[in-house]
């Protein structure tokens, strides 16, 4: 049995990262600050044990693959993200993974600097028991979606970048009569407040 980690990031340009973010802070400081926010991410996801399970970047495709291995040479897989729409390309990432032959597969963001490899693990194994794991997110999104087969429903008719996110997805998943599991509510970073609350706590963002 075959476990994937995807992670979904976009290049860092000032503009097209973080955009809430910028509001208050400025797009280049923003985009800074997602630089950040990605390297502390990719330190945190390297599995205590190394068969645990893979990992792979899945990049904006507005950027080629060369500009992501350059910037994160610390990853091995990469690919471009297909779709256009977030619910068409996380749901093409999932499609391709259990398509390579994974049997559990987690995806998250890289914005949530409390996630961990630990909680990625309590994840997969959470799926022994459900369908599907969810991480809610302290802004009513998530950070993780975690599957162990293909569910193209968990991704349509979503209103992205809202408070709605997780509701509606937790409502796709009981039309479907999947079952579900949550891990703790965590926070990313989206705006000047959640920045401000993460540099309180001492990260170095």
């Amino acid at each position: 049995m075959k476990n994937l980690l995807v992670v979904f990031v976009k290049y860092p340009e000032p503009g097209s990262v973080k955009t809430r973010l910028a509001a208050g802070i400025g797009a280049h400081e923003a985009a800074a600050v997602y630089c950040r926010l990605v390297a502390l991410t990719m330190e945190h996801i390297v599995p205590r044990e190394p068969t645990a399970y893979d990992r792979i970047v899945y990049a904006d495709p507005h950027c080629s693959l060369d500009y992501y291995r350059n910037w994160l040479p610390c990853m091995k897989q990469f690919a471009l993200q297909q779709g256009d729409c977030l619910g068409g390309r996380m749901h093409a990432a999932f499609s391709e993974s259990f398509a390579a032959g994974y049997s559990k597969v987690a995806l998250i963001g890289s914005d949530c600097p409390d996630v961990s490899s630990l909680l990625i693990q309590d994840a997969l194994n959470l799926l022994d028991d459900c369908d599907a794991v969810l991480g809610p997110a302290f802004d009513g999104g998530y950070y993780l979606i975690a599957l162990k087969r293909d569910c193209e429903q968990l991704f349509k008719g979503i209103d992205w970048g809202t408070g709605r996110v997780m509701q509606q997805t937790i409502e796709r998943l009981e039309g479907a009569r999947l079952s579900r599991a949550l891990l703790p509510v965590l926070r990313d970073v989206d705006r000047i407040e959640d920045l401000n609350f993460f540099r309180a706590r001492g990260y170095d963002l």
